[in-house]
């Protein structure tokens, strides 16, 4: 968890892009404990490098189950885009959680292509 909250934050665009290491390494269910952080928090757009991605992946050899955090309810959680999805086992977990926690979800959008 988040030692501060972000009360007021109600949009968030992360542009996980151009950071070779650091891409090929994140675990985005980690940005899990950033949703709980921001309780105000309306619309999420998360986007992802594909091809610089070297995650495990749910769909080829995968097999491990998927990690998942305590319930915890997102009111506020209307609208949240992830351009450049792939069937990496963190971005899996993370759709996964939003899906299954976001009570006022309206819409998801999972993209799988990136760029044009």
């Amino acid at each position: 968890m988040l030692p501060s909250k972000f009360l007021y934050l109600k949009h968030l665009t992360i542009d996980a892009v151009g950071l070779n290491f650091f891409l090929s390494s994140y675990d985005y269910f980690s940005l899990v404990s950033f949703l709980d952080a921001s309780p105000s928090l309306e619309t999420l757009e998360l986007n992802v490098a594909r091809q610089l991605m070297q995650h495990e992946s749910v769909a080829v050899g995968g097999s491990s189950h998927l990690r998942q955090m305590p319930e915890h309810r997102h009111c506020s959680l209307k609208s949240v885009k992830i351009v450049g999805f792939s069937t990496a086992k963190g971005l899996v977990e993370l759709a996964c959680y939003i899906l299954k926690n976001a009570v006022s979800l309206e819409r998801m959008k999972l993209d799988t292509i990136f760029g044009h």
